[in-house]
């Protein structure tokens, strides 16, 4: 794994077997470092199906946990099982553990088990030899998580999930990276078929952390879709949405206030597309039933709401082919074509037969009302030939509603566009946005511009503006400076405070055998702000282990590794 013709450090190994995808076995080995012998190995196994670190040690200090050492170390007893063994030590928490499975058996699909625990004890000294002015309180803290998904046959998929986690901060403080992927993982299970004509989904939801509050439970939910079907010869189509759920929604501990009704909902549609000319329309007609068992007034019990539903799409498309061809600054056109996609709908919804105010709240099916409007849109696409393939050069929507129900408070709603330009591989750029045009004024936009220059460099460059928020300009610079040298630059500053919210800086060298990160950061205005500093060891051809090693000061971080 070095550059060098005579490697500080090498293997030697009587037999070698190679699985190519899959893994590699050398036996009888020995490591030798700088010409001596230094370990003996009867048998090693070298997974060959990923990148990621058999294992991985970070050692750190940060301020609210002290000195830690994280630990992972990954192993694959067989080609469909693979464990993880989390040991971690915190300073002024103690010890946390946990031990992750994935699996594949084959035909009954694969998934993930992972589980976390520890007693935490915080002391209350700065270093664990200091003297305890206080007693050490203990908490248990853990988590349980099983995700399976199983392809039953070709029409027939199921998905299982399972989370229970011990308290609302516990993935924040020792697992961020999936917090905020996700804060609040749910428990379902969900089995969906589909069928020649629609499809047919069971759900199951329930609530399992008593500290969540928004979780809706469905005791289960039974859905059948009817696709878009013509009725006989007559060019009539109908489709149909049909839903019984047993709803539940609990407010969060220590309360035990729950609202709960059972609910059955059919939103029915009849069309009768057409074309006049060069315009497709397509008027329709529908209605939406919902009965409720239970309402937020006792009296109004076992209630059927109505509503009544009608409007028609429009659209066309224009286009034109210019003779026209160019090839520099890696920009490539074989003849350009203009498509021009206008598009506009006509909608009303009947005010339903018992008002939204009425009904628990659960989804948007509850919040049906009154509305009434055009939606409009136009679409231009230029576009070329590459490699006998279309694509894109640039790409533009605008669209908007003209609110017939409302007239006299201002009937355009916001005005939305999207517009994408990528006239080659290493240049892009798009800027989108909402106008609000009640107040005569840009409500957001975001503008992005990504540069590359091959292999050797990359630079993007982001703003984005909310008018009620932060006005944020972010951007990423990565520099290959020579064959030892790499850069990394970010940088995060607001418009509106004239502060840098977040600054990082990397130095990556190439040392032959090993890859050595340096990095800075430091974080302004955040709960977890502060500063970071990093150094991480890799071998290059090696990836199978890792060394980190960090430290931060004067924050709240999450400091546990994951296991993705």
């Amino acid at each position: 794994t070095s550059d060098y013709d005579n490697p500080e450090w090498f293997i030697r190994s009587r037999h070698i077997e190679v699985f190519p995808g899959d893994k590699a076995v050398a036996r009888r080995s020995t490591m030798f470092v700088g010409g001596i012998p230094v370990m003996y190995m009867p048998k090693y196994t070298q997974d060959l199906r990923e990148n990621r670190p058999h294992l991985k040690v970070i050692p750190g200090y940060e301020k609210d946990k002290g000195m830690y050492l994280l630990t992972t170390y990954r192993t694959y007893p067989t080609d469909r099982l693979g464990v993880h063994y989390h040991l971690d030590y915190f300073e002024r928490k103690d010890l946390g553990w946990g031990i992750d499975v994935e699996y594949a058996p084959g035909k009954l699909g694969g998934g993930i088990v992972r589980t976390y625990y520890m007693k935490e004890r915080t002391i209350s000294s700065d270093r664990i030899w200091g003297e305890r002015m206080l007693p050490t309180p203990e908490r248990e803290r853990y988590r349980l998580e099983w995700r399976h998904k199983w392809n039953v046959d070709p029409q027939t998929s199921a998905i299982v999930q399972y989370a229970k986690i011990s308290d609302a901060d516990f993935l924040k403080k020792y697992w961020d990276q999936e917090y905020w992927q996700d804060e609040n993982p749910e428990t379902y299970a969900l089995v969906t078929r589909a069928l020649p004509m629609g499809s047919l989904s069971i759900l199951t939801k329930v609530r399992v952390n008593r500290f969540e509050f928004s979780t809706v439970e469905r005791l289960p939910e039974i859905s059948y879709m009817l696709n878009n079907q013509e009725i006989g010869a007559t060019g009539f189509y109908f489709k149909s949405s049909n839903v019984f759920s047993q709803l539940v929604k609990k407010n969060a501990s220590p309360s035990d206030v729950s609202n709960r009704t059972s609910r059955f909902d059919t939103d029915n549609e009849i069309s009768r597309p057409f074309k006049v000319s060069f315009l497709e329309m397509r008027p329709y007609v529908g209605t939406a039933q919902t009965y409720y068992s239970r309402t937020l007034n006792a009296e109004d019990e076992n209630t059927v709401r109505g509503l009544f539903k009608t409007g028609m799409d429009v659209s066309t498309k224009f286009y034109r082919v210019f003779d026209v061809s160019f090839d520099k600054w890696g920009i490539e056109i074989d003849r350009l074509r203009h498509v021009i996609t206008p598009t506009a709908g006509y909608s009303y919804q009947h005010a339903p037969t018992f008002e939204a105010s009425k009904l628990y709240p659960f989804d948007a099916i509850d919040a049906r009302a009154r509305s009434h409007g055009v939606d409009i849109g136009i679409e231009n696409k230029i576009q070329t030939k590459r490699k006998g393939k279309v694509v894109d050069l640039f790409r533009s929507l605008v669209s908007t509603t003209y609110n017939l129900s409302d007239m006299e408070s201002g009937a355009w709603s916001d005005i939305t566009f999207d517009n994408e330009f990528r006239p080659n591989e290493f240049v892009a750029f798009g800027l989108d946005g909402v106008y609000d045009e009640e107040h005569k004024r840009i409500k957001t936009f975001n503008i992005d511009l990504y540069l590359a220059g091959k292999d050797r460099w990359s630079f993007d460059i982001s703003r984005r503006y909310t008018r009620d928020d932060d006005d944020i300009v972010t951007a990423h610079l990565a520099y290959v400076i020579n064959s030892k040298w790499r850069a990394d630059v970010y940088e995060r500053w607001n418009v509106d405070s004239g502060e840098w919210k977040d600054q990082q800086y990397a130095l990556v060298r190439d040392l032959h055998s090993w890859e050595v990160e340096l990095a800075f950061r430091d974080k302004r205005g955040y709960d977890d702000a502060g500063n970071e500093v990093w150094i991480i060891f890799r071998l290059k051809a090696f990836p199978s282990f890792k060394m980190d090693g960090g430290s931060s000061f004067h924050q709240r971080k999450a400091g546990a590794q994951n296991s993705n």
